[in-house]
């Protein structure tokens, strides 16, 4: 088999065109309400997360907790209505969301504190070391 270097699927032209973030959606024109909805929360909680964003598990992060707030909301819009609602879907939803915003806040603090450098690390062991010596 003869090496073609750079594979086939890695090209832009093979990707789709969420991947190449041309689109949130996979499917659609995004002029529904719903998708419109969903790209203000995806854009309002990626600006909480800021250059993190586009991290790929943050970003798959960040459309979890779009879509269960959508989905929330439709509930929510159903029940003011007057109309009766699955109270466990409900419940689920909301445990769903709460975990997610607690992944959300985890990335914040992850993507705010800067990564050690090389040297700063060897003090930081260096000290430790040493507080350990001391103590012995």
């Amino acid at each position: 088999m003869p090496d073609t270097g750079e594979i086939e699927s890695n090209k832009s032209k093979a990707r789709s065109r969420v991947t190449n973030g041309l689109t949130l959606l996979l499917t659609g024109d995004g002029r529904t309400a719903g998708a419109r909805r969903f790209r203000d929360l995806f854009s309002a909680f990626a600006a909480e997360l800021g250059a993190a964003a586009k991290v790929p598990s943050n970003e798959q992060l960040l459309r979890r907790i779009a879509q269960v707030s959508i989905e929330l909301e439709a509930l929510e819009a159903k029940r003011a209505q007057g109309e009766t609602i699955d109270g466990v879907a409900f419940c689920t939803l909301v445990n769903a969301q709460r975990r997610l915003l607690r992944d959300l806040e985890a990335a914040k603090a992850r993507s705010a504190k800067p990564p050690q450098t090389m040297a700063e690390y060897l003090a930081s062991e260096r000290k430790a070391r040493g507080t350990l010596d001391e103590a012995a």
